[in-house]
């Protein structure tokens, strides 16, 4: 595993340029709380996640999402292949008041991935296209 980032605000350099081939996200059955996303590119997965006082984003060289759930945990792992072969062309990370913060990934086909926390520290994945 190596950090790439781990900060509360600031431009994601290590994810700008990558070709996705899935996304992957972790959220809780009950009530839709997403706890982190994956992101597969090349050979490599990155790890993604907001814990209320930073974003941060491993990467990995091996798919090891499973080892985030549980087998009494009520987790789910969805997956979106729709965005293979689109291409991350900016990753901010932007907080104005903490625990609030908001990664936002802009692909290339104009579509958005925003992982945002609110002051609950409850997270949410939204998709604008």
């Amino acid at each position: 595993m190596k950090r790439l980032f781990q900060h509360y605000e600031g431009e994601i350099q290590g994810l700008i340029g990558k070709e996705l081939k899935n996304l992957k996200s972790l959220h809780d059955k009950n009530d839709n709380d997403v706890i982190l996303i994956w992101l597969e590119s090349g050979n490599s997965w990155f790890r993604v996640f907001i814990d209320g006082v930073y974003c941060g984003v491993d990467e990995y060289e091996n798919d090891e999402s499973i080892y985030d759930v549980e087998e009494d945990d009520d987790l789910l792992i969805e997956h979106k292949k729709w965005v293979n072969g689109m291409t991350i062309n900016k990753a901010k990370v932007e907080s104005w008041v903490l625990p609030e913060i908001k990664l936002t990934l802009e692909l290339s086909s104009d579509t958005k991935l925003i992982l945002k926390c609110d002051k609950n520290e409850f997270c949410s994945l939204n998709i604008i296209e």
